[in-house]
């Protein structure tokens, strides 16, 4: 039977999903695309002679953004269809924009041929995502997203993770996919969110500082909470004999335990112990906090 997919499109995980890195597949939009005006970006600094710019197709630009960009009817001549970049993302009052600016060039790049390519000199795949989200480009982010599920099971060793998690949690809002993917494997690599500080796993350390970096602590211990159903990691040891629990065989109790277990069932420590009954054990159900979260891609990605 032939396929009736879209060209260039890859399955992940559910069935039910489909990503299709090239989202202009439309050869005639494309076409009358090219033939519409040509707006420009551009980014620099004030007395600065270096003022880069960036030419993209209108009707490109808009069919996966949303911003204050106005609409032109033809082509613009001299400075007019120029835009600041840095009044697009909302940051006109910081001088340092160049890893948004390269993930721009990066969008455009992606505009116009439909395939995501960040050779990551200043900017990252986070700093990619963070321009679509305020650019609201659906397409973008799953290209983007794309390459950070790919590169996610590494992750963990990152150098600079403490700032990728700081980043996060500044300009990511709650619902966001990529929030969620790292708050969730943060959960998945046990780190531990204790009160004295956030402290790694066995296999690692992200060590934010519990006074000034509390509130971040604080989203990730809340988030595992709502996500994980284990017993908190920085819960005390639960008693080793407890009422109503079928205790430890004779030969592993000491002289305390057997006191206790004697007590607890109202019988002399003389009397020969009564055997509970044999229990038919179920097995443990998962724990959402045992699957690593990129293993199911489908959930990060956004419908357009």
């Amino acid at each position: 039977m032939a396929s009736h997919h879209p060209p260039g499109a890859r399955h992940w995980g559910s069935p039910s999903f489909r990503f299709v890195p090239n989202q202009f597949t439309d050869i005639k939009f494309r076409a009358e695309a090219k033939k519409g005006p040509l707006i420009t970006f551009y980014c620099g600094y004030d007395n600065d002679r270096r003022i880069e710019k960036l030419p993209i197709r209108q009707a490109l630009f808009f069919k996966d953004s949303v911003s204050k960009v106005p609409h032109l009817l033809f082509d613009p001549d001299d400075d007019e269809g120029s835009y600041n970049f840095r009044e697009l993302i909302g940051a006109e009052s910081r001088r340092d924009v160049e890893a948004e600016w390269e993930a721009f060039a990066a969008f455009k790049s992606w505009l116009e041929g439909g395939v995501y390519l960040n050779r990551q000199i200043l900017s990252t795949h986070i700093d990619a995502y963070l321009l679509a989200e305020k650019l609201q480009s659906p397409g973008f982010k799953n290209a983007v997203m794309r390459e950070i599920l790919k590169m996610m099971p590494a992750r963990k060793y990152d150098a600079d993770l403490k700032e990728t998690y700081r980043t996060i949690f500044a300009n990511c809002q709650k619902s966001s996919p990529l929030r969620k993917l790292y708050f969730e494997s943060a959960s998945f690599w046990k780190f531990s969110f204790g009160e004295d500080g956030y402290v790694g796993g066995s296999n690692g350390e992200l060590g934010l500082d519990s006074t000034s970096e509390k509130w971040l602590m604080l989203s990730l211990r809340e988030h595992r909470e709502r996500f994980c159903h284990c017993p908190l990691i920085e819960a005390p040891p639960a008693s080793r004999l407890r009422k109503n629990r079928y205790p430890p065989p004779p030969e592993c109790r000491d002289e305390e335990e057997e006191k206790l277990w004697c007590s607890q069932q109202h019988r002399p420590p003389s009397q020969p112990p009564t055997r509970p009954p044999t229990l038919r054990h179920r097995p443990r159900p998962i724990c959402n906090c045992e699957k690593a979260p990129w293993e199911e891609p489908e959930r990060f990605y956004v419908t357009g």
